[in-house]
């Protein structure tokens, strides 16, 4: 009877259908209790048809060859009607609406499913495989509706990799404007699963806006359904990539980077890759975004142009580094990554680029998940608005790229007026204009808000109980007023070096001659030195029974320093004043995180991948320092005894090697290591 029902629709429905664009199919979700409206333009649309059980009714599409190939499947329970419209006249244009979209993918009735997501299609996930599929985007009035093809997989690191509710990213075949938002073919889908308050990727990129961050991502709030299954409330988003509507750097000549852990393969530890390297002075492990770059002569190029940015920062001399870098885009984004106490700074997600014969830019700001003083970890607890103190950024320590200028008295001044400039905005204007989200979020449609529906689908709780929306939002603002009051007087408190001060810039000093030495991976030494040498190499071998070890969050295998500086004892340490760790791993299928800790409680986190550092030590001597010093190894999955990985530890006397220590590492016994922060 019902089939019948909907067929009758149906067909009186394309009677007055001959002369429209969009056939819109009305559904209603019971559980959910909302209802949604996804359209679909007619020349995409074959015909119609009901599965086997008449539980489920398909919309055939035509591809490009006119042929009927895939359907678009909605539940006959939930089909609330059918009805057939023209694209309006004019538009709202209010963005602070709360959208739809449906996602289909091509064959996903053959799809094994975790967490009720084809994009999860095996128990370790599947987050680089693309899938075919069909979008429609309910514009509601405000812009104009979207359908067509596109590809979709999955996105993200620790959100992907711990979250159910799992980040996607589509690739239309055609470039499309999306919901007022620039023509492109890429767009991000951000889960926000931890941050309950759905605002703390918003809040930043209003910031970054009122700040004066370039090529600031626009979003959208959207509640998205995959294959006809409710998935909650995304953010959607311009993807960070090179273009006329996102970074807007020449196609020839433009450059796109980011400073970030997370990019490269497994073959970045040995620098293969042509789209990522070390870079040169601060060790900064650098992706190319853009271009394309298709051998190592190419990507070697830009770093040593990379370097040249990196020698005017260390240099601490304003007039020299200004040629080279717009100052103040990299004054905001440090303050905004310091605003937001964001523990992915100074490592992740930090972008810049520079246009043919311009200046390198810092932004657009990304990624702001881990930001607001997050305490959790992916298991037990998401904990935010703790911590007020401790700034990142500041004269405290300019032996790291984002405080060398600090040295620089015009550099300081600057970056104290520019806060001082902006401040009070903050939380007014950028407040206000954050809470315009949050009313499209919260208003009801059908019994709940779209804000209500996604706790319904992904519920939030942890060790401390169950959190909400509007408890979360209100400690968020009461977080922010504290920490811009307490950045307000740290900063105003820096003290003006004379150094470079204004009206006084000294001569550069001279670029130092090029090294005939060669650092781990091959490249030159990057050291400011006139000699390398090498006085002996020892190695060891350390195995570890890891029957003991069992962690789903943070576990570390420790390797105790006064065991390995032992190896060095017929070397004179007296006057060494610096260690360099290097490691690497040639595990195929395991990850390593590799820690470095010293005395002044300084923590270097570099997760999956090598790690490449320098680390000041108080005191040198055979048996390290009073307090100890720990070489800490962290890994994923499960090892077994043909897991093991070599690690070099050089010791470091005036700049010049003194000795390295080589140690093969083999993992015993069999147990699962979880890594987390």
């Amino acid at each position: 009877m019902l089939k019948t029902i909907c067929l009758t629709a149906l067909m009186l429905s394309a009677i007055s259908a001959s002369a429209q664009e969009w056939m819109k199919i009305h559904v209603q979700d019971e559980q959910f209790d909302g209802s949604w409206t996804f359209p679909y333009t007619l020349e995409h649309i074959s015909h119609y048809d009901f599965s086997d059980d008449e539980s489920v009714i398909r919309l055939h599409r035509i591809d490009e060859t006119n042929e009927s190939t895939t359907f678009i499947p909605f539940a006959v329970e939930m089909l609330d009607s059918i009805t057939f419209d023209n694209s309006p006249d004019s538009y709202g244009k209010n963005k602070y609406t709360v959208f739809a979209m449906n996602i289909t993918i091509e064959n996903f009735d053959t799809l094994v499913c975790y967490y009720n997501n084809p994009l999860y299609p095996n128990e370790n996930g599947a987050r680089q495989d693309w899938y075919n599929c069909y979008v429609s985007v309910d514009g509601r009035g405000q812009y104009p509706d979207y359908s067509g093809t596109a590809r979709v997989r999955g996105r993200g690191n620790s959100s992907w990799r711990w979250y159910p509710k799992k980040p996607m990213k589509i690739k239309l075949d055609t470039k499309s404007k999306m919901l007022g938002m620039g023509r492109n073919r890429d767009w991000v889908l951000l889960a926000n699963y931890r941050d309950v308050t759905d605002l703390m990727n918003t809040y930043a990129f209003i910031c970054a806006q009122q700040m004066g961050i370039p090529y600031t991502t626009s979003i959208r709030y959207i509640e998205i359904f995959v294959n006809g299954q409710y998935q909650g409330l995304y953010q959607m988003a311009e993807q960070v990539e090179q273009g006329s509507h996102r970074v807007d750097v020449a196609d020839s000549g433009g450059l796109l980077l980011t400073i970030d852990t997370d990019d490269g393969d497994n073959t970045w530890k040995y620098n293969t890759d042509t789209m990522c390297f070390w870079s040169k002075v601060y060790n900064l492990p650098i992706g190319i975004k853009y271009p394309e770059v298709a051998d190592l002569a190419e990507r070697n190029r830009i770093r040593d142009e990379f370097a040249e940015l990196e020698y005017a920062l260390k240099d601490g001399i304003y007039d020299r580094l200004d040629s080279l870098l717009d100052i103040p885009t990299f004054i905001s984004l440090m303050q905004l990554n310091d605003l937001t106490f964001n523990n992915d700074f100074p490592n992740r997600s930090i972008f810049l680029s520079r246009d043919v014969g311009g200046r390198w830019k810092f932004g657009p700001a990304w990624d702001y998940d881990a930001g607001y003083a997050f305490t959790g970890n992916q298991y037990t607890s998401h904990q935010f608005f703790s911590q007020i103190g401790s700034m990142k950024v500041s004269p405290a320590s300019t032996r790291y790229y984002y405080n060398a200028m600090f040295r620089s008295g015009k550099y300081t001044r600057r970056y104290i007026e520019q806060w001082n400039s902006y401040k009070d905005s903050l939380l007014t204007v950028c407040w206000d204009e954050t809470m315009r989200y949050v009313d499209g979020m919260r208003t009801k449609t059908g019994g709940l808000s779209a804000q209500e529906r996604d706790l319904l689908r992904w519920p939030m709780s942890d060790n401390y109980g169950e959190r909400n929306p509007v408890d979360e939002t209100t400690k968020m603002h009461d977080w922010l007023q504290r920490r811009i009051d307490y950045m307000t007087t740290q900063i105003n408190n820096f003290e003006i070096p004379s150094f470079d001060d204004e009206g006084y810039t000294p001569e550069p000093e001279p670029e130092p001659e090029p090294s005939e030495y060669t650092d781990f991976y091959g490249y030159p030494s990057g050291l400011n030195i006139d000699k390398l040498t090498r006085v002996g190499t020892q190695s060891i071998t350390i195995e570890y029974d890891l029957s003991s070890v069992r962690s789903m969050s943070k576990q570390h295998i420790q390797l105790d320093l006064d065991k390995i500086l032992s190896a060095f004892a017929e070397t004179d340490l007296t006057d060494v004043n610096q260690l360099t760790f290097m490691a690497y791993d040639n595990l195929a299928t395991h990850d390593l995180t590799q820690h470095l800790s010293s005395s002044d409680g300084y923590y270097m986190n570099w997760e999956g991948q090598a790690c490449l550092w320098q680390a000041e030590i108080m005191q040198c001597k055979i048996g390290w320092n009073a307090s100890g010093c720990n070489l800490t190894f962290a890994y994923t999955g499960t090892a077994t005894s043909t897991d093991h990985c070599t690690a070099s530890v050089f010791l470091v006397y005036d700049s010049k090697y003194v000795l390295e220590l080589k140690m093969n590492i083999t993992f015993t016994g069999s147990q699962w290591g979880g890594w987390g922060w």
